[in-house]
């Protein structure tokens, strides 16, 4: 399981839905309640609450303590809703949640939501965002992600050194 924040990113059809998906699932299991933002509502997330509205998202997270959180389409959300999407990274962990950013691209996220993340999971990416990923997380190199096959990524947990991952 990972703590702290997490940013998934890479392009469509790499994997990342369904390894948020996953975690969801396992966290789910264990008993922590899972609320998910998506532009698709609709998707088979296995969630508590999952809405396409911000307010309405946000407003229930800062209600409830200790929740997997998840915003999915964050480039889209926190480009839109970019204080309040900052705010649930800076102020999220203080009501217990772990929350997970997923972007198609890393850029999309605001610095200031990378530098809260304390996990990384990337998937195939241009050379450019795995560069400024490698400096946001304090690693040497993270340009091999620019050649992952669908369903690899590289993973950054913490302070461990990047690992090749296997989502499907």
């Amino acid at each position: 399981m990972i703590a702290g924040h997490s940013l998934v990113a890479g392009r469509s059809g790499f994997g990342k839905t369904t390894l948020v998906k996953g975690l969801a699932q396992r966290f789910s299991d264990g008993g922590t309640p899972v609320l998910v933002l998506t532009t698709f509502p609709q998707d088979s997330w296995p969630a508590d609450y999952i809405t396409d509205n911000p307010e309405e998202f946000i407003e229930k997270v800062f209600f409830h303590t200790g929740c997997f959180v998840v915003v999915d389409e964050g480039g889209e959300f926190a480009g839109q809703y970019n204080k309040t999407m900052s705010k649930l990274a800076t102020r999220g962990r203080h009501n217990g949640h772990i929350c997970v950013f997923i972007a198609q691209r890393a850029t999309m996220i605001n610095v200031n939501i990378r530098a809260n993340c304390n996990n990384l999971f990337i998937f195939k990416s241009c050379v450019d965002d795995c560069k400024i990923l490698a400096n946001d997380f304090a690693v040497s190199d993270l340009t091999g992600a620019s050649n992952l096959e669908p369903g690899k990524c590289i993973a950054v947990i913490g302070s461990q050194e990047p690992q090749l991952m296997r989502v499907f």
